[in-house]
């Protein structure tokens, strides 16, 4: 038996058994995506309550969008979006033992890319303020704040960019709940690190508290689906052969993506950089709208 009818055996059933699993899987994801966009809205009233257009909303509204703007260019926008096209083939085609291959190498790319990024995020983040937000050391002690903070959020992109691979690789496994339901545990905590967390931990600056409770987010997006990849044979071994042709298929794909995705993110930056340079509270009301 090739490894296509294998798996076909073992994954696909009747049409009517096809049917109801799609509709299953719709239903579920439909409903796990309203609740993660109510929770999204709460999220962003909460933090409009309690930071307001002041300028520690300045500050993190800074310090969340450049991790956000590297997570979309080096995660799910570009090597997640060309891996699942490149993973279900070679799935279908060449069978599960190369398909664990092709998620081993890309898995191992992504995080070691994004822990390069985030360790020169962190060294660099002073200079990433300023250079993103000059408006910003005309206000004492902001350009200091927003440096505070970027560094604690940059390996936000580290977990979530992660997460995104994990997500297509799932869902190349036709399995949509832990990625899906990933979303609503984010939200979750971020409500926590601000409801919770900043009240018992400087209490006079909340927006640490929601910042920490950002972090833990992303590192729930990701740890949700761990056990679902495991259980499908995914191996979390580090694989550094980069020159599998399957691997290089996939940056392939991913090179286009990002290209066209620059565009867009440079647009988001420029807007904060004249943001900054208005009057305090213009960063994060522009966000907010």
């Amino acid at each position: 038996m090739n490894p296509a009818e294998e798996l076909n055996d073992r994954s696909l059933g009747t049409p009517a058994q096809e049917g109801r699993s799609v509709a299953r899987a719709t239903g579920l994801l439909g409903l796990l995506t309203v609740a993660s966009r109510l929770l999204g809205l709460l999220r962003d009233m909460a933090q409009a309550a309690f930071l307001g257009t002041g300028m520690a909303a300045d500050a993190f509204t800074l310090a969340f969008i450049i991790p956000n703007i590297l997570r979309r260019l080096f995660g799910e926008s570009t090597v997640a979006a060309a891996l699942v096209p490149s993973y279900t083939e070679t799935l279908v085609k060449d069978g599960r033992g190369a398909a664990r291959r092709l998620a081993a190498g890309t898995l191992t790319f992504t995080w070691f890319t994004l822990t390069v990024i985030t360790a020169l995020g962190i060294l660099l983040a002073p200079q990433l303020v300023r250079v993103f937000a000059p408006g910003f050391a005309g206000v004492p002690g902001k350009m200091e704040l927003a440096s505070g903070l970027l560094r604690l959020l940059f390996p936000y992109i580290l977990f979530v960019g992660t997460a995104a691979v994990c997500m297509g690789i799932l869902n190349s496994h036709r399995h949509f709940a832990a990625p899906a339901v990933a979303p609503v545990f984010f939200n979750i905590s971020a409500l926590a690190g601000l409801f919770l967390l900043a009240r018992v931990w400087r209490s006079d600056a909340p927006v640490w508290g929601f910042s920490v409770g950002i972090l833990l987010g992303g590192v729930l997006q990701l740890a949700v689906q761990l056990p679902f990849l495991r259980s499908r044979g995914i191996s979390l071994k580090p694989v550094f052969d980069f020159r599998d042709p399957l691997f290089r298929s996939v940056l392939k794909l991913a090179l286009p993506a990002l290209v066209g995705l620059l565009a867009a993110e440079v647009n988001i930056m420029v807007d904060q950089l004249l943001a900054s340079l208005l009057e305090p509270g213009s960063v994060a009301a522009l966000a907010y709208g």
